[in-house]
């Protein structure tokens, strides 16, 4: 009976966890300075990040906009992975991602809730798709946590 309990207890908060927000986007697009149309060069960014650092506050509301084509006209992201390099820990890595947005179990598998300054955070092998169905990899996207 015991084990029961503590099954449906687990599932309960499996599945809460499910919808849990990072963070706030709405925070994240007010805390934005300038807009797409202000780039000399078109880059993808984690939300409203203009810069290769971010406080863990506005790193995790930003994880709630996802990666953005900043400058691509009409394109979106198709795919990309994830690189953790923790300070004074191993190197994790998360298989291909689709989409945008960072799924919950990716973020859980990763523990990225233990993320602290000077931990840094590589968006790579990011696939973007134009209106024409035309792909393309961009830079990757490394963010330093403040």
């Amino acid at each position: 009976m015991r084990q029961l309990s503590i099954l449906i207890i687990t599932l309960f908060l499996t599945i809460g966890a499910g919808a849990q927000p990072y963070g706030s986007a709405t925070r994240a697009r007010d805390m934005a300075i300038k807009t797409n149309s202000d780039l000399p060069n078109p880059v993808v960014r984690l939300g409203y990040i203009k810069e290769d650092n971010a406080t863990l506050q506005q790193f995790m509301d930003n994880l709630e906009v996802g990666l953005l084509p900043a400058g691509y006209q009409d394109s979106r992201i198709i795919s990309y992975s994830i690189t953790l390099l923790p300070a004074k820990q191993d190197v994790r890595t998360s298989d291909i991602i689709k989409g945008s947005k960072l799924p919950r179990e990716v973020f859980n598998k990763l523990d990225m809730h233990t993320l602290k300054p000077g931990d840094k955070i590589i968006f790579e092998n990011i696939r973007l798709e134009d209106t024409r169905h035309a792909f393309r990899y961009v830079d990757a996207v490394t963010v330093t946590i403040r």
